[in-house]
């Protein structure tokens, strides 16, 4: 029994290292380990024992997922894995519907010709009206049509000599 016991302890240990070595081989591996569980609770207890141990995996995989779901998204760890909340983009409909035109921002991508912009502080898809624009452009807001958000570099006002 404490055989079956430490084959599940370690193949959700290697699901856990699939989250951060990604490549399918731990998870597989884990996968692989939890149905030799079953196969040696099948063969040392018949199917009652094989009955219970997936009773015992689907409930501690359950559980596992549950505070996985609580706890990490919270963490340190887990915060590396997500957007902070000021990078999160609206729906693009949401914010085409806040955009009007005449509205300015600056370009935070390249536009090739579309790319992302932020127009008065809403960060935004965009489409340039003809021309490739560099990142750190300044731009007007030319045509809103549903989700498409149509910008034009603002031309710098020529100085005049004094």
């Amino acid at each position: 029994m404490s055989l079956i016991a430490a084959l599940i302890a370690a193949g959700f240990a290697l699901l856990l290292v699939e989250i951060f070595l990604p490549g399918l081989i731990a998870g597989a591996l884990g996968v692989l380990i939890l149905l030799g569980a079953l196969f040696l609770a099948g063969t040392r207890f018949g199917t009652e024992g094989v009955l219970w141990t997936l009773g015992v995996e689907i409930a501690l995989g359950s559980l596992l997922f549950a505070l996985w779901m609580k706890y990490f998204p919270g963490s340190r760890l887990g915060a590396r894995f997500s957007l902070p909340e000021a990078e999160v983009q609206e729906s693009s409909t949401a914010a085409a519907a806040a955009i009007t035109p005449g509205q300015t921002g600056v370009t935070l991508t390249p536009l090739r010709p579309s790319g992302t912009a932020r127009i008065e502080g809403r960060r935004v898809d965009v489409i340039t009206e003809a021309t490739h624009l560099e990142a750190g452009t300044q731009v007007t807001v030319v045509k809103v049509a549903g989700p498409a958000i149509v910008v034009r570099a603002i031309q710098p006002s020529p100085t005049t000599p004094t």
